[in-house]
């Protein structure tokens, strides 16, 4: 069996902790399979599946026959959203095979307020074309049992819980994290959270990062270590000192995701009771139950399944107030938690069996295969092409048209309207955000990872704390005030002790005895904003020292106030489908364009009372 899985995004995003295990599985089993990305990026690193052959989208729209000189004979479409259901119309024009979309969350939920009827993103699903995408689907697979309601009637459903891959979490070959490692002070207790915003759960995400600030506070130190793309709309709203206790790394290549929630106190997934927390499962609950971390999450989704106090402590309402209150819980009671860790465990194990799971999806795909053969979906052919079948086939006997008739024939009379660049899609521009880096002595192996990160907006003046515990002598430290070109005008940085008094504290003056060498950037003026440097390059870089001796037992904190200006950073690049038609493909969408209007005057002449009734006459 030749099985291929499309994906909508990079190497990244968490789908792909579910797609990756699943395809390595099944070629594990003896099938041939194959991932397909829009297009093919330095993403690829995060990727710890190297046995799966993986290929851009303009790769397989080339040359469809990848497997062993053969097309795929199941296209297992991970979500319907518009990228994916464009590639798949066009590749079913060249191939034979039926195709599964799988569900992972109320698609409908997580559009974008803004989005249209009739334009949309690629990244979303489509309101009008993603209707009748899944209508033609010839089965579905869903992450939890509660999405089987968004399936059309009448499609074969398989819920497919996601399959953590124990051998490669066993077998990490990343050591271990410490809390040296990200230079974070003892006392500090960790909660680790992988992922970011995605727009529908802003509030849980803000839940979670007041909480943490409640904590603190209360006199619980705390940090959240936090990976993906920080969320500076979301911490806007919170208090100013909130940002202090917020450690971002960046993207981290799946093992190292495991061994950060290992370094872990406990974990937490908030989740407000609503329609698009409970049709969902996070990506980050099999990782955190399997692992052996006591969980902290909603009663939405799969906190319906989990035993509370017995193998997770389940919120009710999951407001800040209340993550905090069962965080403080957790870490007064170790008895609790380890019994939470354990029974959690033994519940992951069960229904994140990748083994099972994964043989259970293979039984799936042959069910398909087997019953798929009268599917319009099974036919080469365009989306369009499967519609204007249907409807032509609905209008064949002289009768009232059908409601489900009459849904066709709106779907294509929207279709038919819609311009090039609507049916595209298009992304608006999103100002990048800024990064800056702190980067301290550290074992070489590990000094990009420990680094201190600390995202900004451009223009506001920033005075930012952190708690910061370096693991070796502190002769050196080196700032990039941000990846972009620009101007950035550092004011002064000092390192603190536990009352945050100055052990250090530098200020640009003149026969500063602690040097500032610059990489990437030229020195400006000194003014009352502080010293100026301005980037020449991506990743400009400022190194000081020698720093006088600092007794490392009394640092507890690091504190920065800068300001950057004129940055240079580009504009997000909107998801494309590169491949441009060809002349023939131009001729055939005209043609198709003319069908359609024949089949929908045809519609319209059954429509009318007095027309099929001046047919009838003619007949007879």
């Amino acid at each position: 069996m030749n099985i291929l899985f499309v994906h909508y995004g990079s190497f990244s995003s968490n789908s792909i902790n579910h797609i990756g295990p699943f395809a390595a599985e099944l070629k594990k089993q003896g099938y041939d399979v194959a991932i397909a990305l829009p297009e093919l990026d330095t993403s690829f690193r995060y990727f710890p599946y190297h046995e799966v052959p993986v290929y851009s989208y303009e790769d397989l729209l080339e040359d469809p026959n990848r497997f062993s000189g053969k097309p795929p004979e199941i296209i297992h479409a991970w979500t319907p959203r518009e990228i994916i259901r464009q590639f798949v119309d066009e590749l079913r024009q060249k191939v034979s095979a039926p195709y599964i979309i799988h569900l992972e969350d109320d698609e409908m939920a997580i559009r974008k307020p803004s989005d249209g009827a009739t334009g949309s993103n690629l990244d979303r699903t489509d309101p009008l074309h993603g209707s009748w995408f899944m209508e033609t689907a010839d089965a579905f697979t869903v992450i939890i049992d509660s999405l089987k309601e968004d399936v059309p009637p009448g499609k074969p459903t398989h819920v497919l819980s996601p399959g953590f891959d124990k051998r490669s979490a066993r077998n990490n070959p990343i050591l271990p994290f410490t809390k040296k490692t990200f230079g974070i002070p003892e006392e500090f207790k960790i909660i680790v959270y992988p992922g970011a915003a995605s727009g529908a759960n802003s509030q849980d995400l803000e839940d979670l990062l007041l909480a943490i600030h409640i904590l603190n506070t209360h006199g619980t130190p705390t940090i959240l270590l936090k990976t993906g793309f920080p969320d500076l709309k979301i911490r806007k709203s919170l208090p100013d000192d909130a940002r202090s206790w917020i450690r971002d790394v960046g993207f981290l290549e799946r093992n190292q995701v495991w061994r950060l929630i290992e370094l872990a106190d406990l974990v937490i997934q908030p989740g407000r009771i609503n329609h698009y927390n409970e049709k969902r499962l996070p990506s980050k609950l099999p990782d955190f139950l399997s692992l052996g971390k006591p969980v902290i999450t909603s009663q939405a989704n799969l906190g319906n399944l989990l035993i509370d106090r017995e193998q997770a402590l389940i919120l009710k309402e999951s407001t800040a107030e209340e993550i905090a209150a069962r965080c403080q819980e957790l870490f007064s009671d170790p008895a609790l938690a380890r019994k939470l860790a354990t029974a959690g465990k033994e519940f992951a194990q069960e229904w994140f069996d990748l083994s099972n799971n994964t043989k259970g999806l293979a039984a799936f795909y042959q069910r398909i295969l087997e019953t798929s053969s009268e599917s319009i979906a099974k036919a080469p052919g365009s989306q369009l092409d499967s519609a204007i079948e249907a409807l032509d086939k609905a209008l064949a006997p002289i009768e009232k048209p059908t409601a489900a008739t009459l849904m066709l024939g709106e779907y294509l009379k929207k279709a038919r309207n819609m311009d090039a660049p609507q049916r595209s899609g298009s992304k608006s521009p999103i100002q990048a955000q800024i990064e800056m880096q702190v980067y301290f002595p550290q074992a070489p192996e590990i000094l990009e990872l420990g680094s201190i990160r600390l995202w900004y907006p451009e223009q506001n003046r920033q005075t930012i704390t952190v708690p910061f515990n370096p693991p070796l002598d502190l002769d050196w430290l080196r700032i990039d005030p941000g990846q972009y070109p620009g101007t950035y005008i550092l004011k002064s940085w000092s390192i603190l002790d536990a009352n945050r008094k100055p052990l250090f504290h530098w200020k640009p003056v003149k026969d500063n005895p602690v040097t500032c060498q610059v990489n990437g950037m030229t020195e400006g003026p000194i003014t009352d904003d502080g010293q100026e440097f301005w980037g020449l390059t991506h990743d400009p870089q400022l190194l000081f020292a020698p720093l006088p001796k600092i007794t490392l037992s009394d640092v507890r904190w690091l504190t920065i106030e800068f300001i950057a200006t004129e940055i240079e950073s580009p504009l997000s690049k909107p998801l494309k489908l590169k491949r441009r038609p060809s002349k023939r493909e131009e001729a055939l969408k005209i043609r198709t364009q003319e069908r359609i209007d024949a089949l929908l005057a045809k519609l319209e002449r059954r429509g009318s009372f007095f027309l099929r009734l001046a047919d009838r006459f003619k007949k007879g």
